[in-house]
């Protein structure tokens, strides 16, 4: 053990011992003191035991929740399969109804043999396929150019023979205009007009040929209809086709 050192007090104090502690200052450390709370500051609230913890859960929520899901799903699979069902059933009865038609149609010869829009049946001969091109301003080539006095109106139609003899267009149809006036067809521009249809010739029993009549027609000439006239042959007769 050192001895201990002696230091040098203040003046007009006695030196002290130094053991490498440091010098008393004399004076004894404080104890703390509660102090008592005012009565007018407000007491706070209780804090609950574990408030900052998650709840747990009660017992049997688990198996709980699986059996809402799976309930969930069961749900859905039934609404499917009812979905499912009655497609299935609107679609058979879609193509029952279609059968029970077509069976009908086949069965009634009425309404399998009625003349559609465009269309005039006249015993056994049937004009069809009707079409008519206006405001033609001549026709025919360079070698061979017919004008006419107000302008060309072009029918287009198909005939089908089934008559017991061979019948041709002629000046067998005429043009109906809106006030009821009618034009004959002209022959000579007929012949003059280039086309696949032809302007005269036969149709014999059984075959249908495409004819083309010319007609000359007031500028402007609003055309309703077709007066088709077929009663000088046997088994034919006549009509008004619709435009």
């Amino acid at each position: 053990m050192s001895e201990p050192r002696t230091g040098q007090s203040p003046a007009g104090e006695a030196p002290y011992a130094y053991d490498g502690a440091p010098p008393s200052t004399g004076t004894a450390p404080r104890e703390a003191v509660m102090r008592p709370v005012p009565e007018e500051f407000p007491t706070p609230p209780p804090r609950p035991a574990g408030w900052n913890r998650r709840m747990p859960e009660p017992a049997g929520a688990e198996p709980l929740r699986r059996r809402s899901r799976r309930g969930l799903i069961l749900a859905l699979c039934m609404i499917g399969i009812l979905i499912c069902a009655i497609g299935t059933g609107a679609g058979f009865l879609v193509l029952r109804n279609l059968e029970r038609s077509g069976s009908s149609a086949q069965d009634d010869p009425a309404a399998s043999s009625s003349p559609a829009r465009g269309e005039l049946v006249l015993g056994g001969i049937t004009v069809r396929d009707a079409a008519l091109e206006q405001g033609v301003a001549s026709v025919g080539d360079a070698g061979r150019q017919i004008v006419p006095e107000g302008e060309f109106a072009v029918l287009t139609v198909e005939i089908v023979n089934d008559s017991p003899q061979p019948v041709s267009l002629g000046a067998s149809i005429r043009l109906i205009g809106e006030d009821g006036t009618t034009y004959e067809p002209d022959p000579e521009a007929g012949r003059a007009h280039l086309a696949e249809s032809e302007a005269y010739g036969l149709a014999d029993t059984g075959e249908a040929v495409r004819f083309h009549a010319v007609y000359d027609v007031p500028v402007g000439t609003v055309i309703r209809g077709a007066d088709v006239d077929f009663s000088r042959y046997p088994g034919g007769g006549s009509g008004e086709l619709p435009l």
